[in-house]
């Protein structure tokens, strides 16, 4: 006779995988994951002062390609308008990012977790491993941030006068 899991064998999995998943400072990601669960929203520093680098950093990679994007589109906009407001605009992006980027993690890592978990030809073991891999830090998501601001900075060169 197969038993269900209680509540409390369900949560600790949960959290088990988020923590696989979190990877370094799976304890301040797992407490800020309980926090939104309330809806407290808390603000992350490092995304505040690293910005696109902590996107890389995390595997945030869709989130990268969107503000590559969005701070494109601002400076075409800029030029048309004949405005400067690069700083402002930086300075926007830094607080979004540091109020924000919480909740980008943890929605793609609660996303990422219930995907693998959903696929009945994945065994719990295998998952846990694709989990760990699908999430946690990179040192190629830095270099790629780089990449893209290196990028940002030859097309500012092109597009300004």
């Amino acid at each position: 006779m197969e038993s269900t899991p209680t509540l409390q064998q369900e949560n600790d999995r949960s959290s088990k995988l988020l923590c696989d998943f979190f990877g370094k400072n799976s304890d301040y990601y797992l407490a800020k994951y309980h926090e939104l669960k309330a809806n407290k929203y808390s603000f992350n520093y490092s995304a505040f002062l690293a910005g696109v680098f902590w996107l890389g950093h995390r595997k945030l990679y869709k989130e990268l390609l969107i503000v590559f994007f969005l701070f494109i589109v601002t400076d075409i906009i800029q030029i048309i308008l004949k405005l400067d407001i690069n700083v402002p605009i930086g300075i926007a992006f830094g607080i979004v990012i540091g109020k924000f980027g919480n909740y980008l993690y943890i929605t793609k890592a609660t996303r990422t977790i219930k995907y693998f978990e959903s696929q009945a030809t994945i065994d719990k073991n295998e998952t846990k491993n694709i989990i760990k891999k699908s999430g946690g830090t990179s040192l190629k998501g830095i270099l790629l941030s780089i990449f893209f601001v290196a990028i940002y900075f030859v097309i500012c060169l092109l597009i300004y006068p």
